[in-house]
């Protein structure tokens, strides 16, 4: 069974949150959400898990054996159950998965718009080549004038997409699928944004370990199985070998250069203060509005460019119908 969306996994995380901040049984509450999901083959799910729960397994072993989550909750939960802060954990998870949807949601956004305007443009430049241009090539040649070679080529083309336009616009529609709704949260990524995704992620998951009990050497000891980015493992591991022999937490922040400087004097003093969950929160939410700023810069960049390509390239072959006839009208 296809893994969860965030969406999804916000609102079981909230749900459960809620259960264990009740004190309701946690079984029983799984499977009063189970007979409310349509979705049938998640409701078993849901039941299998409330099943395990009442053979005493764990709630993070049971969400591993369903084989739907991914290893970030279940790994977090499993922090939540050791901690003694499950109902905390599962409410800042719910938070988690609403943020990682609404940053999903936005590069989906980001997508969007653009792929629409390549569709637009390339249905216009067919129309063009296609009907328009043929159509000045018959006028134009019974008023006996020839085009130029920039025409002529332009003709070519409209031949080309005249017998292998549905393959061609075929190939477009699946290429804009594929981007929007395949690889959304990697197209047009840059190295930075997705760097700067790892990181908030890498903040918060931070804070929440903190924030449930955990000192920072047993959290960063976790930390390397949550990263996906090589460039951040690479380097918060580098982070925990210099926390683990002894060097302070400020020298270790600065030296692995995980964050810019000024979240690290912020990290520095919230350490020392011993506010270091607070610190990470803080942080993860400063580049998760990094992230959002780096998305409006990218659509402030791509749609322009494209409005100004597709505004070029259909210039290009109305002048070289024009051009021709404002020759023969001069001459006229």
């Amino acid at each position: 069974m296809k893994k969860r969306m965030q969406e999804e996994l916000a609102l079981l995380c909230e749900q459960l949150a809620m259960i264990l901040e009740s004190g309701m049984a946690l079984n029983d509450s799984l499977r009063t959400i189970a007979h409310e999901v349509d979705d049938k083959e998640y409701a078993k799910i849901l039941e299998k898990i409330a099943d395990d729960i009442d053979d005493n397994k764990s709630l993070s072993v049971a969400l591993e054996d369903a084989k739907i989550f991914d290893d970030y909750m279940i790994k977090m939960v499993d922090v939540g159950e050791r901690s003694g802060y499950l109902d905390s954990v599962m409410r800042q998870l719910a938070v988690y998965y609403q943020r990682l949807n609404e940053t999903n949601d936005k590069l989906k956004d980001a997508l969007t718009y653009p792929g629409i305007l390549v569709i637009m443009m390339l249905g216009v430049i067919a129309l063009l080549v296609v009907k328009v241009l043929p159509m000045f090539e018959v006028v134009l040649n019974n008023m006996g004038v020839d085009l130029g070679g920039l025409a002529y080529g332009l003709m070519n083309l409209g031949n080309v997409l005249a017998r292998y336009g549905l393959i061609l616009v075929f190939v477009v529609v699946v290429l804009v699928v594929y981007m929007l709704f395949i690889k959304k949260d990697k197209v047009f990524v840059s190295r930075r944004l997705s760097y700067d995704l790892a990181v908030a992620q890498f903040a918060f998951a931070m804070s929440l370990f903190l924030n449930s009990g955990y000192d920072i050497d047993d959290a960063l000891d976790m930390m390397p199985g949550l990263i996906s980015n090589k460039v951040l493992k690479d380097k918060v591991v580098d982070f925990t070998k210099d926390v683990h022999s002894g060097v302070s937490v400020g020298d270790a922040l600065t030296s692995s250069h995980i964050f810019k400087s000024i979240y690290n004097r912020v990290l520095v003093i919230g350490f020392k203060a011993g506010k270091g969950d607070e610190a990470m929160a803080s942080v993860a939410k400063a580049y998760e509005n990094e992230v959002d700023n780096s998305i409006n810069k990218m659509l402030d960049i791509v749609e322009p460019t494209l409005v100004g390509v597709l505004s070029i390239i259909v210039g290009i072959i109305l002048l070289s119908v024009m051009l021709p006839l404002m020759s023969i009208m001069t001459s006229l």
